[in-house]
């Protein structure tokens, strides 16, 4: 049942992917590490003290999703059904190219759902898609011109606060000096979380993005082995952004978090002025002399152990995938060739006719007056003859 070798190198080849493989002498410094997510814990610090009324509620955390092959592809040997398909050939119809399908994912206090962005022009509608949750980017993915025109109005309006900050990973190419001005221009704030640090700051037991990824994959995974591969063979283009659109809303329901705590736990406002310690960084410790006092008193009263994040459960992913199992496909029609012309159509060679000519037919000329009367005086001598 495992897949050739052959089969793998040729699917990663044919869809541009390639597995990456850790560089030695691109390791990460973790002197270098903790200078950064140091300055980043004094900004932290710095909002706190200088905006008082700042507070969690303010937070809106982004991060941008490929909805693809390479986005989620963990290994080699991930097999679906009893039949053993591998998960590279079967799930490719749904987990589209990056350049075709991005998501973009929002971590707040409020609830505000992701959005999916899909390769078209500015203007393209496709009437026939009813998920809100679809949006037409001319490359499919996030640009400065998208994020100005469709992100920040999504997020106000679904965001309660007037006043936010946006949490941006570093990675994140679609920061640039026109949407910084777009965002301070609304009077909101700005964190960027260092760069090599998204991994670090988002610790595993507290990696919402991370947890979405996985139940995304598991979504399609189940809904691949209710209506078996073939039924996702060949999609048309409204199927795929149904699909995906409804899939990411399902994965982003079935996920429930403590936003604020989670914020807490990353330091992302007020940072405690004894420490800040990281799940992945143990030694890692942050304790600004200016922090605010008062809150981390009322922290340590308050604070009592408890989990964020919460994974869905196996029931709720069976019945989501079930869910959205049901949406009705089209599929790809066949294309039907228009007929060549009779005249162009040459008989089939056989041994006896492989040598011999075809020769066009030439279309008649309807008959003239002339025509007409030299026919009737034949009939008439040839009957006189008789």
């Amino acid at each position: 049942n495992t897949p050739s070798l052959g089969v793998y190198d040729r699917f990663m080849a044919r869809h541009g992917l390639r597995e990456k493989v850790p560089d030695v002498a691109s390791k990460i410094d973790i002197e270098v590490l903790t200078r950064q997510l140091q300055t980043f814990h004094r900004k932290a610090a710095f909002l706190s003290k200088t905006v008082p009324e700042i507070g969690n509620h303010w937070i809106v955390q982004l991060d941008e999703i490929a909805l693809s092959i390479s986005g989620v592809l963990s290994g080699k040997n991930r097999f679906v059904g009893e039949q053993g398909q591998p998960m590279i050939a079967t799930s490719c119809p749904l987990l589209d190219n990056k350049k075709i399908a991005t998501g973009l994912f929002f971590l707040a206090t409020t609830k505000i759902p992701p959005l999916v962005f899909f390769k078209g022009s500015d203007n393209f509608d496709d009437a026939r898609v009813t998920s809100t949750s679809v949006r037409f980017a001319p490359k499919g993915n996030m640009t400065e011109k998208v994020f100005v025109r469709d992100v920040i109005p999504h997020i106000e309006r679904h965001h309660e606060s007037k006043r936010k900050l946006l949490v941006f990973d570093s990675a994140t190419c679609h920061i640039t000096q026109t949407v910084i001005t777009a965002v301070l221009d609304k009077g909101w704030w700005i964190q960027v979380i260092p760069a090599n640090c998204t991994a670090l700051v988002q610790a595993l037991d507290v990696y919402y993005f991370g947890l979405y990824r996985r139940v995304h994959l598991a979504l399609i995974m189940r809904m691949i082995e209710v209506n078996t591969a073939a039924h996702y063979r060949k999609l048309s283009a409204t199927d795929k952004r149904q699909i995906l659109g409804e899939v990411a809303i399902k994965a982003w329901e079935l996920i429930d978090v403590d936003a604020s705590a989670m914020f807490d736990s990353l330091g992302y406002l007020n940072p405690s002025a004894e420490t800040i310690k990281l799940p992945h960084m143990p030694s890692y410790v942050f304790q600004p002399g200016d922090a605010n006092q008062e809150w981390v008193l009322r922290q340590k009263q308050s604070a009592t152990p408890s989990k964020v994040i919460y994974a869905p459960s196996e029931e709720q992913l069976t019945t989501a995938a079930s869910a959205v199992a049901g949406t009705q496909v089209v599929g790809t029609r066949p294309s039907v060739k228009r007929p060549r012309p009779e005249e162009a159509v040459a008989p089939r060679r056989t041994l006896g006719t492989r040598l011999m000519k075809v020769v066009p037919a030439v279309p008649q000329r309807p008959a003239s007056k002339l025509d007409q009367l030299l026919a009737m005086r034949r009939t008439e001598r040839v009957a006189n003859d008789a």
